[in-house]
């Protein structure tokens, strides 16, 4: 017995390293090819990672891309797959709060304490928030002394 290609949505999410929100807005809006089993909206949605792939890059389903078209907007907001399956962006351009703190050497709390008092500025991407490198840069160069 063969392995079904199929995968579930957070299958896709995990593979395409996205939210499962993003999974399920795209299959509803048929940007990325899928099915729900049974059509009803309560039954899960099912896709393949070939089908993921395909949307990274920015394909319809359906529809091939002329290699003259402009780059796919999936490629700045997920990572391209390389064979190893590493990503080939190189680093990310949005943090979250456990990265940005990470990189600064603080808590994350201290990462959303300075977004609350508007020292620190950031994105917000959904109900989520994300801070740029430039930024952090900023913040750092701010607030250095000089000797």
């Amino acid at each position: 017995m063969t392995a079904s290609p199929w995968i579930t949505v957070q299958e896709a999410a995990a593979y395409a390293r996205v939210n499962t929100h993003t999974i399920y807005n795209a299959l509803r809006a048929g940007d990325l090819e899928g099915f729900q089993i049974n059509g009803k909206a309560s039954n899960p949605w099912l896709t393949t990672a070939e089908a993921i792939d395909a949307w990274i890059r920015g394909e319809k389903p359906g529809v091939s891309r002329s290699p003259e078209s402009h780059r796919p907007r999936q490629e700045i907001l997920a990572p391209v797959r390389s064979k190893s399956g590493e990503s080939d962006l190189g680093p990310k351009l949005l943090l979250n709060a456990l990265e940005a703190a990470e990189l600064l050497g603080v808590s994350d709390t201290t990462i959303r304490e300075l977004w609350g008092a508007g020292q620190l500025k950031f994105v917000r991407i959904g109900k989520g928030r994300k801070v740029t490198r430039t930024e952090l840069g900023r913040f750092i160069a701010d607030r250095e002394e000089t000797a």
